[in-house]
């Protein structure tokens, strides 16, 4: 037989074999048990026809994938990631906590009742938290919350800044912030706090609310050691890391009070003694950080699942403008009209 004969031969008859081979049956989704029609597990609930990211599969089943108006994106933030230039994935989640990062989490738990303390002893300029939303969303409001009374403190004075990220594009990168509000007189005593978001660029009228990935709450002052008077007998039994400062006071014949140090308060005759002010330790507690969107991200949502199987390169213009980060863009073409195209 003529060589290059045999060598067109066997690849038509290879490609004509395969052509013969029966294509494995697709799952339809379900099988046919009696009179009833069972479908198990999450792989033949998938292969049911149903809107992209309508519905939400799981092993137990499916169910309408939930559309929430005024959530609070922190609360899910651990769901989103990103890859960033280096192709790590960054969660939502807290970002950065300078100090008492062991209990940073829960601030964004959802539970009033457990906190973040940053460690009192520490620089104030540490009482640093940043929460990553892990996706881009309108906020409309941010609710600082601390520990109820006696349960803790709440900042003396502190600032809340938003960032778009825009400019995020690796783990390192530093983003820029606007301030969405601050808190410069000494507060001992307000628990909550409200503050309203109000755009960052033009919009038009009726429009509330900017775009947001990051949430940073800063510790501006503390009273320390002073962080609440106490009587003697409640500063006597205070456990030892929570005894503050003692302030001494001399009186004056005009009855001024002046501040004296221990020793010479001792010294003084009886009445030139003045009152004796116990303090104990300022606890900073931040109990939740409430992020408040008028809803979620529809088009994140409903795109997610196709993104993540078909990834980057799937769909270029489609996962960089469905991915839910304000950050990442794709060029698009001018239009040619002379060719009806870009």
């Amino acid at each position: 037989m003529n060589p290059l004969r045999a060598a067109v031969a066997l690849p038509l008859l290879a490609a004509f074999v395969a052509a013969q081979e029966p294509e494995e049956p697709t799952d339809p989704g379900y099988r046919v048990i009696g009179s009833q029609v069972v479908v198990e597990g999450a792989e033949q609930w998938a292969a049911w026809q149903a809107p992209e990211g309508a519905a939400v599969v799981g092993e137990d089943g499916v169910s309408p994938r939930l559309l929430q108006r005024r959530t609070n994106v922190t609360l899910n933030a651990e769901r989103f990631f990103f890859y960033d230039g280096d192709q790590d994935t960054i969660y939502g989640g807290v970002r950065i906590a300078r100090s008492g990062a062991e209990t940073a989490e829960l601030a964004i738990d959802g539970d009033p009742t457990t906190y973040w303390e940053p460690d009192p002893t520490t620089p104030v300029d540490d009482w640093v938290l940043e929460v990553y939303l892990g996706r881009s969303v309108v906020v409309e409001q941010v609710i600082v919350r601390f520990a109820a009374e006696g349960e803790g403190d709440p900042f003396l004075k502190f600032r809340v800044r938003l960032s778009d990220g825009d400019d995020f594009i690796e783990r390192t990168s530093v983003v820029e912030y606007f301030r969405a509000g601050q808190v410069n007189i000494a507060n001992k005593d307000q628990r909550e706090f409200v503050f309203d978001v109000r755009p960052q660029r033009p919009v038009p009228d009726g429009v509330a609310g900017e775009v947001v990935q990051f949430v940073r709450i800063e510790a501006l002052d503390s009273d320390g050691p002073r962080g609440r008077e106490v009587d003697a007998y409640a500063y006597a039994a205070l456990p030892a890391e929570e005894k503050g400062a003692i302030d001494y006071f001399r009186r004056t014949v005009t009855g001024r009070v002046l501040p004296v140090d221990e020793l010479t308060w001792i010294e003084l005759p009886d009445e030139e003694r003045g009152p004796v002010s116990y303090f104990r330790w300022e606890r900073p507690r931040l109990a939740e950080i409430e992020v408040v969107s008028p809803g979620e991200n529809i088009v994140l949502l409903t795109q997610e699942r196709i993104n993540r199987e078909q990834g980057v390169l799937g769909n270029v213009l489609r996962a960089l403008t469905t991915d839910g980060n304000v950050g990442s863009e794709s060029l698009i073409k001018p239009y040619d009209p002379l060719r009806d195209r870009n």
